[in-house]
């Protein structure tokens, strides 16, 4: 049976704050137990405040792998590209910008489909298991319900 501990903010600072903590703590306990740390971060404009104060955590984040657990067909420095939200937030100062981050593949290709089949190869490649697993993947949730 899964235990699941809820945790309340009182604003959104503060919902930034215990969730960059929270990634933090499960970044520092996947790291204990092996050498890379592969984590999948949601986009929107929510998280960005989230990002930038994760970015500051004093982690060895030249042994994490940053993913995108969702991408909008545009151009990678398009101001609706989650990529370049999170160059701006996590890796743009700070220890943060130490990471290795694997985008979205999206120049020289088509279509979103070829996009999403180059993607699932990278992510197949780089985290463990014949179905990849991530330490952790934060999920956005949208005004209109959509996650």
């Amino acid at each position: 049976m899964q235990t699941y501990k809820l945790e309340k903010a009182t604003d959104n600072k503060d919902m930034s704050c215990k969730a960059s903590q929270i990634i933090a703590s499960n970044i520092d306990l996947a790291l204990s137990q092996r050498d890379r740390s592969q984590i999948s971060l949601s986009g929107g404009s929510t998280p960005s405040d989230t990002y930038k104060l994760l970015g500051q955590e004093h982690l060895p984040w030249n042994r994490v792998d940053v993913f995108l657990g969702d991408e909008r067909w545009v151009e990678p420095n398009d101001p609706l590209s989650n990529a370049l939200m999170l160059r701006n937030s996590l890796f743009a100062f700070g220890p943060g910008s130490e990471a290795r981050f694997h985008p979205v593949p999206f120049v020289g290709l088509n279509s979103p489909s070829e996009s999403a089949t180059a993607f699932a190869n990278l992510v197949q490649q780089i985290c463990a298991g014949e179905t990849p697993i991530f330490d952790i993947t934060l999920l956005g949730l949208g005004d209109d319900g959509h996650t």
